[in-house]
């Protein structure tokens, strides 16, 4: 074991300096492995050291590791509520356990804040006495800055966290925090390096996502000089789709492997290189959203459908009245769930996506119209403007942040035909003879834009009418078009 490691775990578990137990030398050794076995590894040691020494004083610590692991790696550790009522039932006769069920509480509800949007909510609770000595409490701590655009101090804290234990196998979402403020500041190189050192910590995808998307993102946006295709892709590859029949495509998401393409009379899924691999009929469908599980959420003009294949009705509710909506055009979905409509006449209205007796209940959030919706990583929303000339940025408050058109092309500012966003909040916005990337620039003050890529189209080439465009959590991006079954592939 570290002299660091010892160091960290003394610190953190509030032990002094002391001979080690059987238990905590297989748990430091159980540490030690991660880099090579990996965390689900880990968890299984840790759930066998406790069933081999239930009544050590240092079960509560092994307790606490394998929770935090299931906090910053979602879906890590198997029944996560259930461990923490059985912690909360050993805290009554123990000390040491009743502190380590303090600090899960507070942090997993602070998280939970966190998702939602709302960390403020639960910040002050991370300042409580049980955390002395802790560094998961930082850790949070630098979570929270970051989601309040404090890059300064998020960095701050996350280097407290990583100079603690520059050797702890939990150190990918500190170097994340570091990664994602340097990006979402303008400085892709230096968030290249972190999201590379976040991926060596751990191939596992974190509280924001995988890492290793976050790694071939950043390097497109971080070379040293501008690369072949539109300054930023290596490579473009045309192709025809066998079997496609498009008539009018409207929507093109990623799905987990793959894409799913919205046609005025069918759903494809089609792979990165343009092989249709499913093809169903659906009519009527004006959008559609793919959510973080994988679900994909579709709308008619007055229904959604949320993925199980049974449309629910849409009611807003408006003081005492309420009424149906029938003009919808575009949705989008948040990194906490809510849903986003776009309606013809009534603007933007709001979901928290609960289906009560077949009916889905919307709010007013906005009155700004338009053409598009989609949501960024922040949960700030975008939206195309009905003459497709612009496209309005609002916060996750409803609040106008900037209005984004795209820069002349030979002269000329034709019409936007789509846009979409990758997990850095980079903006691809398709015209009729162009493809432009924008990196959005993040601060407390608000929002810049600059152009980090720009593709000009060949009319004569296979990039004629398209007419939708989708990007992956790699940033690969995808588009077709109208009548011609072309697909693009930018890599």
């Amino acid at each position: 074991m570290s002299i660091a490691r010892f160091l960290f775990c003394s610190l953190l578990l509030f032990q002094p300096a002391m001979a080690l137990d059987e238990t905590q030398i297989r748990f430091y050794e159980a540490l030690d492995l991660v880099p090579v076995q990996g965390i689900p590894s880990l968890i299984g040691k840790l759930d066998a050291l406790i069933k081999d020494a239930p009544s050590s004083s240092f079960v509560p610590y092994v307790h606490e590791t394998i929770h935090v692991v299931g906090l910053l790696h979602p879906g890590t550790v198997p029944d996560l509520d259930a461990r923490l009522k059985s912690l909360k039932a050993a805290a009554a006769g123990s000390p040491s356990a009743a502190k380590v069920s303090r600090r899960m509480l507070i942090l997993q509800d602070y998280y939970a804040a966190a998702i939602q949007g709302d960390p403020e909510s639960a910040l002050a609770a991370l300042s409580d006495p049980v955390f002395e000595g802790s560094i998961y409490g930082v850790q949070a701590q630098a979570d929270a800055a970051l989601r309040m655009r404090d890059y300064g101090k998020a960095a701050e804290l996350a280097y407290r966290v990583i100079e603690n234990d520059p050797l702890s196998p939990f150190l990918s979402n500190a170097y994340m925090v570091l990664g994602l403020s340097s990006s979402f500041q303008g400085d892709s190189r230096s968030a290249l390096r972190y999201f590379q050192r976040a991926h060596a910590a751990s191939d596992l995808p974190n509280i924001y996502g995988n890492p290793r998307d976050y790694v071939f993102i950043s390097y497109r946006f971080s070379r040293p000089v501008p690369a072949p295709i539109g300054e930023i892709f290596e490579e473009v590859a045309a192709m025809r789709m066998t079997d496609a029949g498009l008539k009018e495509p409207q929507a093109l998401v990623p799905g987990e492997k793959d894409y799913i393409l919205l046609d005025r009379e069918a759903i494809l899924t089609i792979s990165a290189d343009g092989k249709v691999l499913d093809k169903k009929q659906a009519r009527k469908i004006e959008d559609i959203a793919a959510t973080r599980n994988g679900k994909i959420y579709t709308i008619t003009n007055e229904q959604i459908d949320l993925g199980s294949g049974t449309p629910a009705i849409l009611n807003l509710i408006a003081g005492k009245k309420t009424k149906r909506i029938t003009k919808l055009r575009s949705l989008a979905v948040d990194a906490r769930g809510y849903i986003y409509f776009l309606d013809k006449d009534l603007g933007i209205l709001r979901s928290d996506a609960t289906v009560t007796a077949n009916a889905l209940t919307l709010t007013d959030f906005s009155p700004v119209k338009g053409l598009l919706i989609r949501a960024d990583s922040w949960g700030n929303l975008y939206v195309l403007s009905p003459d497709q000339k612009s496209i309005q940025i609002l916060s996750l408050e409803g609040k106008p942040l900037d209005v984004i058109r795209p820069d002349p092309v030979a002269g000329k500012t034709g019409e936007i035909e789509h846009f979409a966003l990758d997990s850095l909040n980079h903006l691809y916005i398709l015209g009729s003879d162009s493809v432009q990337v924008f990196e959005m620039i993040h601060s407390s003050a608000g929002m810049e834009k600059k152009r980090v890529g720009l593709h000009a189209f060949d009319p004569r080439s296979q990039f004629r009418n398209l007419r939708v465009l989708g990007v992956s959590a790699a940033g690969e991006l995808v588009m077709t078009g109208k009548n011609e079954d072309n697909w693009v592939c930018f890599k």
